[in-house]
């Protein structure tokens, strides 16, 4: 009987015991991302910016000419930083704190602390060599050492923990529970149990936790209401014996859908704040609200100023020692601003950080990507790579607009961009600047795709506003780029894609979600075949007969196309398969999860995928946002769309999409070792041909030659690879008379 249930769990096993899943490495990535952090260190005048998952360094000492000095990829948005001696501590979300050295401009990492499952670091306090750490469940207190790295000391606090501050002996956390905002004070002496604690459900999204500058017993509290942020709260609280006392309150609104009013951040200086709102309002303007708290706890708060940040701004840091404030902004970078009058436009200078990742597309050796807050960028592919150094800004061209989320090429020279601008690049081709041609002005593009159809090249929007899908001809300027035809679907106007004169699409009837195609014909829309979906369509793959779609919230699908007839091949549904994008090459099927990054399943046999490898994202904040979008090369290159790191370059999973192609031969004429390597490859010759009849060529992950030689007598050979990076190579030994043998081997 123990037999036989041994064999029957085998069984069920197998599909997991006989898959390996490879962790694919990271090659390199796009620069920056939206202003999200800010950190002003006046004795060393530099200033610590967290633009999505990077970390940039500027040296502020002259500000009338502000440098960048060093710049160090992550992989979790960056939340916060602190500067021990030559040593900068970065939170940075799901990819845990990190020691870097500020001598080096790589930032030369020194330990890495790695938060565990859905734990984050969300914020810190240094003291010292001490660090306590918020990571979303608890504080922890760890101990640095640049020799032995971070050792884990001791846990406290309240489920749920966000945020602390310290001042002497004691730590103010804020946390959160069952919709309520919890504050609770430790003495450093007792972390068993709190002091005092204060709950309140009007500031269920506590984000940051400060104490006064001037006295002991007040302590301030920046966030947001349980109303999807469309209201941003502050309160002061006073301590006294157990007990925590609202002093003050301060309260700034926003728009749903439009301008989200959250207090996430602030600084101070001798008690006069300055609160970090996201897009709170003041009249119809974002707002940076400057608050007196000198007269706390009996007197009010005053509201004595308000400066003007930029859309979306997440943090803000006073430069101390100068009149200025230096601002993170989704639009801007930094913005910096001479705060010495209380001036709301008294700008000193922008410092440009990218924007969040939406969309990426390689045309020949150029990646263009669409960065929501900055625009649309191009870079040339070598120039991405890790290797080719991180400092340097690598983009050759840029157009600036803020809602950029998609754009296609019309020809070799006309672009259209979601934002319904139509640009030509020629004259940036030629050495010049990219030309606005016109603007077909109507808004709630958040997809656009060029079509051939019998009519001539067309382009198809995904209209955000009225969840259909418009046909325009972009040549039509004479006429105004007339609305030619329309399909209401009713689904999220992201979830389409074409194929030849072919539109795939999300399609709503009544409460169903359906996968629909439709021929696009004399400028009509002529329906082909549907089936029913998971869920609401966000994204689609097409690759030959086989159609994969993402689905909010609802995990994926993949079908057949048969004739006119759909059959559904196999789905993976579930909170744990969030699928924000999909990619379809050969029998391989690329997925960009939203908080697990990439996960590439082998879907020869459509009724039962295999997951076979991944590689990780950001993971996303507060388990929202992360893995956008995924793409693949023709040769093989993946790049995985993030929210928060823009790009993520992956070495390529799929051999056959290069022109190397693995043979499998039994009769290998040569035995190669060791594999891993470390310094040297030693070819062995098993076979009576002369080792001298075959040529020997080295490529990368990425198909490109490292090295070709022949030898001349038929000696073993040793190759040396030690100064070659750590990755995936592959070693051809081929002759005239066709034999190929590849071996695939992993640089340490």
């Amino acid at each position: 009987m123990k037999n036989k249930i041994l064999s029957l769990l085998l069984i069920v096993l197998s599909p997991i015991l006989h898959s390996q899943i490879i962790e694919l490495n990271k090659l390199g990535q796009t620069p920056g991302g939206a202003g999200f952090h800010v950190n002003y260190d006046s004795t060393s005048q530099r200033l610590f910016v967290g633009c999505g998952t990077s970390i940039w360094v500027y040296d502020a000492s002259d500000t009338n000419n502000i440098q960048l000095v060093a710049k160090r990829p992550l992989l979790g948005i960056v939340n916060e930083t602190a500067l021990y001696g030559d040593t900068l501590f970065v939170a940075a979300t799901h990819d845990g704190l990190w020691a870097l050295d500020v001598t080096t401009d790589t930032l030369r990492p020194i330990a890495h602390y790695e938060t565990k499952g859905d734990s984050a670091a969300y914020d810190m306090e240094r003291s010292n060599d001490s660090i306590f750490l918020a990571n979303g469940k608890k504080i922890q207190l760890l101990k640095f050492n640049a020799a032995t790295g971070f050792v884990k000391i001791n846990e406290f606090g309240v489920p749920n923990a966000m945020g602390l501050c310290r001042k002497n002996n004691l730590i103010a956390v804020c946390s959160r529970f069952l919709l309520n905002g919890i504050i609770s004070v430790y003495d450093l002496n007792n972390l068993a149990s709190p002091l005092a604690s204060w709950t309140n459900n009007t500031i269920y999204l506590v984000y940051d936790v400060q104490f006064a500058d001037l006295r002991d017993d007040i302590i301030y509290i920046c966030g947001g209401s349980n109303d999807v942020g469309t209201t941003g709260q502050f309160y002061a609280l006073q301590l006294s014996g157990n007990s925590l006392t609202p002093v003050g309150h301060y309260t700034i609104n926003g728009v749903y859908g439009l301008a989200m009013a959250v207090i996430i951040n602030m600084d101070s200086r001798n008690d006069t704040l300055f609160l970090a709102t996201t897009a709170g309002l003041n009249g119809v303007e974002t707002d940076v609200p400057v608050l007196d708290a000198t007269g706390l706890p009996n007197d009010s708060l005053k509201v004595i100023a308000h400066i003007r940040p930029g859309l979306w701004h997440f943090d803000v840091s006073l430069m101390r020692g100068t009149p200025f404030l230096a601002m993170s902004s989704e639009w801007l970078g930094v913005l910096i601003s001479n705060v010495s009058q209380l001036a709301p436009e008294d700008t000193l200078c922008f410092l440009p950080t990218g924007g969040w990742g939406h969309g990426a597309y390689l045309y020949g050796d150029t990646l263009w990507v669409c960065n929501e807050g900055y625009g649309l960028v191009a870079y040339k592919m070598n120039d991405l790579y890790y290797n080719a150094g991180f400092i340097q800004n690598p983009a050759i061209f840029h157009i600036f607009t803020q809602f950029v989320s998609d754009f296609t090429f019309v020809d070799d020279t006309l672009i259209v961009l979601n934002t319904t601008q139509i640009f030509n690049i020629k004259p940036w081709l030629l050495g010049g600047y990219p030309a606005l041609v016109d603007d077909i002005n109507n808004d709630g593009w958040t997809r656009v795709k060029k079509i051939n159809t019998n009519a001539g090249v067309r382009i198809i929007a995904g209209d955000l506003i009225a969840l259909s899908l418009k046909i325009y001809n972009p040549y039509d300027s004479q006429n105004a780029y007339p609305l030619l035809g329309t399909l209401s679907i009713q689904n999220d106007a992201k979830g389409f894609t074409v194929c030849n004169d072919t539109v795939w699409c999300g399609l709503k009837t009544g409460s169903t979600f359906s996968l629909a195609a439709y021929k696009v014909e004399n400028d009509g829309f002529q329906f082909i075949t549907s089936l029913p979906a998971p869920g609401e369509i966000i994204n689609i793959a097409v690759n030959n007969d086989i159609i994969a779609v993402a689905c909010s919230n609802a995990g994926f699908a993949w079908y057949q196309l048969n004739g006119n007839t759909l059959e559904e091949l196999g789905r993976l549904t579930g909170w744990a398969n969030d699928c924000s994008g999909i990619f379809l090459k050969n029998n391989y099927m690329y997925v960009a999860n939203k908080l697990k990054g990439l996960q590439v399943y082998d879907i020869s046999n459509p009724a039962t995928p295999i997951l076979s490898a991944t590689s990780k994202g950001s993971s996303g904040w507060e388990g929202r946002y992360g893995s956008t979008g995924v793409k693949v090369a023709d040769n093989g290159t993946i790049f995985l769309i993030d929210y928060h790191g823009s790009v993520f370059i992956i070495e390529p999973f799929d051999t056959t999409q290069t022109h190397i192609k693995i043979i499998s031969d039994k009769n290998s004429c040569f035995f190669v070792y060791p594999n891993p390597v470390n310094d040297f490859i030693h070819i062995s010759n098993n076979s009576d041909i002369p080792t001298c009849d075959f040529t020997f060529t080295l490529y990368n992950s990425l198909g490109q030659l490292v090295k070709s030689f022949q030898i001349k007598e038929d000696n073993a050979i040793t190759l040396n690879v030690k100064t070659l990076h750590k990755g995936t190579y592959f070693l051809n030994i081929s002759n005239k008379k066709g034999y190929l043998q590849i071996c695939k081997i992993m640089k340490n």
